[in-house]
């Protein structure tokens, strides 16, 4: 089971990263296995009827953000999501906010119990964030999204449905 969900990983690891063109769609239902005559199993992907494609300089803004993350270097970071085209509110005065939110999505997310451990602990951070700068600045308009690629949309439906 975990060869075959690695194997399913690596495919859209090179959909994305390399090939810049992935399935947006890979619920269960478009998903198959295939067992060799030596009990290899082998993942089946269907339905591509909705792909998207990356423009070159977004695939490549995507491999560094996933290369920077494992690296944790916030200026990584800060230089693929603008490659993307990603940007919110506090993204220059604060972009380790930006790599704790993407490690976070693309996180190993283990089993459930520790799925919701690791969302909880999440929504806490932010929320003593959020408190933090009210403190500091008396701001109240918090975090919000000044640019946000379509392509990210469906990147985020991607790993939400493989997780």
């Amino acid at each position: 089971r975990h060869a075959l969900m690695k194997k399913i990983v690596e495919a859209y690891s090179i959909q994305l990263y390399v090939d810049g063109l992935f399935n947006a769609d890979p619920h269960a239902g478009n998903l198959m296995v295939s067992i060799s005559d030596d009990g290899t199993a082998r993942p089946v992907l269907l339905d591509f009827g909705m792909v998207v494609t990356l423009p070159e300089e977004q695939r490549i803004g995507y491999a560094k953000l996933v290369h920077s993350l494992s690296q944790l270097t916030t200026s990584g970071v800060s230089e693929a999501i603008a490659q993307v085209g990603y940007e919110n509110s506090q993204s220059q005065i604060r972009p380790e906010r930006d790599m704790e939110f993407f490690a976070h999505l693309m996180r190993d997310t283990g089993d459930r119990k520790s799925q919701r451990r690791s969302q909880k602990a999440f929504r806490q951070r932010r929320m003593e964030q959020r408190k933090q700068d009210k403190e500091e600045d008396g701001s109240s308009q918090g975090r919000f999204f000044k640019q946000f690629p379509e392509s990210l949309i469906f990147l985020f439906r991607v790993l939400g449905l493989i997780r």
